[in-house]
């Protein structure tokens, strides 16, 4: 008997020191210092945004093209891998609305997207990205039937729309993404219009005002983007906050817990205690003040480096740091164990930015060399002669800061990218609009003078015959 009460006893007192151990561990700190980094959201009047003109493409149920084929057709006119005048013309004809409402949202001076009412309920950038297709398939019409000024103005409508979806004044990151990938691809187009077009040196001139729509390196809207992302990160902790014991054992149940992109490459009991536990005292696990502090205090840090060029970024590229057992017992433990506790996620983001600044400015030094043989008659064989002529400054290579390396020999523009080692330049390397999936193109991006048409299948480009241009060896679609 007396036994039992000894067992009893320390049963009680087992019991009070975890659940003193769990009131105290679940105690968060009563708010938050956010760096700055969520300040009032500026008021923009609806005459200077141009998002109302275009809100009818938010609307639920709607779509620009309806079939994802004819989706599929549109977006393979528009990136040159498949071509008929009478249907891109049928599209243009057809969406003549929309295109002028695009265009009329695209001039005004700012635009602003309204914010998600759910953290997760993102504005659709499908029609968007349709109406950007659009754009440049008029522009593609225009060319082919010799009407050039026109078919430079569409450019300069895509750019400045892409340019405002870069830069909607919420900051979202995933619109960022979107406006770089939409400026990269009119790029594209531009590539293929003086390559394949014989233009006139004012008609270039007038593409390569057309391009400073495209905002400088240090003026593209990235450093907006960190105050979107605190905004995410702190909606998203309120609402796993917020969550019901119910539906939190329902995610256990149905995602494994609240940790699915650590469990999908590590196993073992603790990960599976840690999101049991994690599940049932999120309070305990989870500080949200604290969490949304330390947050904070990594995208301010992030941020500043966003001024720098990709082979001096460091925060961005730290590596994360394996938690150890104690770390999943100790409070506020998940802010030790998600995936961006060491800033390592926003590398690709700088990689991306870099990337695309490099094309841009070599795609802009390409019209000029155009320009340049258009008047003298031959290629330049180092781009110090497009200077000041035809461009203000050489281009850069935003790996390093230092100019663009350039092939005459070669007829091609090249990084040191990813890697900062000198190669020459590649066809291996070429790149497309990304270079994620292409180790080559992503340690040493190349941009031909000569544009050459996106491969399918995989087929590496090849020069055809003496002419100085690339083409594919696939078929037409």
């Amino acid at each position: 008997m007396g036994l039992a009460i000894r067992c009893f006893k320390f049963l009680g007192l087992t019991v009070a020191i975890l659940t003193a151990i769990v009131i105290l561990g679940s105690i968060d700190q009563s708010s938050f210092d956010d760096r700055g980094l969520l300040s009032q959201e500026p008021i923009i009047p609806d005459e200077d945004n141009g998002f109302p003109i275009i809100l009818y493409m938010q609307e639920e149920g709607y779509e620009l093209l309806g079939e994802g084929f004819e989706r599929g057709k549109l977006r393979a006119i528009a990136k040159g891998e498949w071509w008929d005048t009478e249907h891109a013309t049928n599209l243009v004809e057809h969406h003549a609305a929309v295109i002028s409402d695009i265009k009329r949202s695209a001039n005004k001076p700012l635009m602003k997207m309204p914010a998600p009412e759910n953290n997760f309920d993102f504005p659709s950038y499908v029609p968007l990205v349709d109406g950007l297709w659009l754009l440049i398939t008029e522009s593609k019409l225009f060319a082919e039937a010799g009407e050039y000024d026109k078919s430079i103005a569409s450019i300069g409508e895509a750019l400045k729309f892409s340019q405002a979806v870069k830069t909607d004044e919420n900051g979202n990151m995933i619109g960022w993404l979107i406006g770089l990938a939409m400026q990269s691809h009119t790029l594209t187009w531009i590539h293929q219009l003086v390559d394949v077009h014989d233009l006139s040196s004012d008609e270039y001139l007038k593409i390569l005002e057309t391009m400073n729509e495209i905002s400088p390196y240090n003026e593209d809207g990235f450093q907006k983007v960190f105050s979107g992302e605190l905004r995410f990160v702190v909606g998203m902790l309120n609402e796993i906050k917020n969550i019901t014991l119910k539906q939190r054992l329902d995610n256990y149940r149905e995602n494994g817990g609240f940790l699915d992109e650590v469990t999908e490459d590590a196993s073992g009991f603790k990960y599976k205690y840690y999101d049991f536990m994690s599940t049932l005292l999120p309070n305990y696990y989870l500080h949200t003040n604290q969490m949304s502090g330390v947050f904070a205090d990594l995208l301010f840090d992030v941020k500043k480096e966003a001024s720098n060029y990709c082979s001096n970024i460091e925060l961005a590229r730290g590596e994360w740091v394996r938690p150890q057992w104690y770390d999943f017992i100790l409070p506020n433990s998940q802010s030790r164990l998600w995936p961006w506790q060491g800033g390592f996620h926003y590398a690709d983001y700088f990689d991306r930015r870099c990337h695309f600044h490099i094309y841009a400015d070599a795609v802009k030094a390409i019209v000029a060399t155009k320009a340049y043989q258009e008047s003298k008659g031959y290629m330049p064989e180092t781009l110090n002669e497009l200077v000041p002529e035809y461009l203000a400054q050489k281009p850069r290579d935003y790996f390093t800061g230092e100019p663009l390396k350039y092939s005459f020999d070669n007829q091609w523009m090249y990084s040191v990218g990813a890697n900062g080692e000198d190669n020459g330049g590649s066809l291996l390397g070429v790149y497309t609009g990304k270079c994620k999936s292409n180790d080559a193109c992503y340690d040493n991006p190349t941009i031909p003078v000569a544009y050459i048409k996106p491969q399918r299948d995989e087929v590496v480009a090849e020069p055809v015959g003496n002419s100085g241009s690339y083409e594919e060896a696939a078929s037409e679609p």
